[in-house]
């Protein structure tokens, strides 16, 4: 499976009347079972790209250029693919988690919504962490457990 970003430009629109240009005419291939990195500056962009991948921009951002997934333009099938076939692991994990519920409901949810084949106390073995952690809100994990949370996030849909 390979993803392929063509000529993607993101522009969010400020309320002022100004825009941000947030990623100019960024071009990559992704492919399956290979390592890709995006390297840069805080606020160059990289989380927009991602964002972008995932269906997790902002409503009001403004998108040019092309993703395609196995060759088919994933504009509007974002949601569709997040979490069953692209999955983003966000820096600051812990952020990302709704803090007034455990991980282990979100995670259960997560699963739900997303039909996949493993149980959370799985999904937590699989990033070597307790199952335990599951009953702990998102201000008690470690920086370390966020981010071994948060891939096991990102594994809840995948298929086998």
């Amino acid at each position: 499976m390979t993803v392929i970003i063509d000529d993607l430009t993101i522009r969010l629109p400020l309320l002022n009347g100004g825009v941000v240009h947030a990623v100019t005419r960024v071009s990559l291939t992704l492919e399956q079972g290979r390592i890709h990195a995006v390297v840069g500056e805080s606020g160059c962009g990289k989380s927009m790209i991602a964002q972008a991948l995932t269906g997790m921009l902002p409503r009001s951002a403004k998108v040019t250029g092309n993703i395609t997934y196995d060759g088919q333009s994933i504009f509007g099938r974002e949601r569709e693919l997040a979490g069953r076939n692209i999955a983003l692991i966000p820096q600051s994990a812990a952020t990302f988690l709704t803090p007034v519920r455990t991980v282990g409901s979100q995670l259960t949810e997560t699963v739900t919504v997303l039909g996949g084949p493993l149980t959370p106390s799985e999904l937590m073995s699989h990033v070597d962490l307790s199952p335990t952690a599951l009953s702990l809100y998102p201000h008690e994990l470690s920086g370390g457990m966020a981010q071994r949370a948060a891939v096991a996030f990102a594994l809840a849909g995948i298929r086998k």
